[in-house]
């Protein structure tokens, strides 16, 4: 029997030709523009990503933020680890909207990494630490279902596998990864962004079948060569940096490559009957 919900979620796309809510892309949409989940991951569109955060609405994003440990410091061994910055008293559409594609809410790069950590750690929290006896992983699980674990991991290697831009800067043969772009404006001193300084990153997860290494990168505000017209995103800055420091690992720590009927395989249309969501 095909539930309701089954039925809505096989039919989940979003239409990304206008603004919501203020929410703008930089580039422009393609064929109909109408797109699924991945194709808004994948083209990275903050129109798409607000209307997922719309639906998925603003109580069901900040319990999933507080499941993530975006509320509160690391557990760390550092005294200068920091709160995130955002305030769940002032949580409107405008703060929904833009959370969902990573504005208005600040997050130490820490935080970020040991949350994509978790995600792909089929749900079971992963703790960071600098010391050479690792804590134990927490037995606790902010996922209900596992598969939302390998549909994460199929988003982040579709950036890499159905892209012309990205993918071909992080791929390395023989070894499946996965990944996301992130690019930003710098806010001016006084108000406002500036239109020409960004803040770049990449962040990668590798095998992407057996998920063990996380790699993060961010740059603040990248120069552009004197004999480049290219805009300075995650993708054109972060991503080849991100596949050198792989390449590196690869040879240090004598890492085998991977078959390639090996892939991860997830369908959203079989895996999310019940409308669980990503929770």
């Amino acid at each position: 029997m095909v539930t309701t919900m089954e039925l809505l979620i096989q039919t989940w796309f979003f239409d990304v030709k206008e603004s919501v809510k203020g929410v703008q892309d930089h580039d422009n949409y393609k064929d109909n523009g109408l797109y699924d989940v991945e194709t808004i991951v994948v083209e990275s569109s903050n129109i798409g990503a607000a209307q997922i955060a719309l639906k998925i609405g603003k109580n069901n994003q900040k319990e999933f933020l507080k499941k993530l440990g975006f509320f509160k410091k690391l557990d760390i061994e550092l005294f200068e680890a920091e709160e995130p910055i955002g305030n769940p008293n002032n949580w409107k559409e405008h703060e929904t909207t833009r959370i969902g594609f990573g504005h208005s809410f600040s997050v130490t790069p820490l935080h970020l990494v040991k949350a994509y950590a978790s995600l792909a750690n089929d749900g079971y929290t992963v703790s960071p630490t600098f010391t050479l006896n690792p804590k134990k992983n927490s037995d606790q699980n902010i996922l209900l279902k596992k598969e939302s674990s390998d549909y994460f991991l199929s988003l982040l290697n579709a950036v890499i596998t159905k892209t012309k831009f990205t993918g071909p800067r992080v791929k390395i043969d023989g070894y499946n990864i996965g990944g996301k772009t992130g690019t930003s404006e710098l806010l001016k001193p006084k108000g406002g962004y500036y239109k020409d300084r960004n803040r770049t990153s990449f962040i990668g997860i590798f095998p992407i079948n057996n998920p063990r290494y996380v790699v993060y990168t961010a740059i603040k505000y990248p120069k552009k060569p004197t004999d480049s017209n290219e805009r300075m995103t995650g993708a054109v800055v972060n991503a080849p940096l991100v596949k050198k420091i792989i390449f590196e690992m690869i040879k240090i720590l004598n890492l085998p490559s991977y078959r390639h009927d090996n892939l991860i395989k997830a369908e959203i249309k079989q895996i999310y009957k019940y409308g669980y969501a990503f929770l």
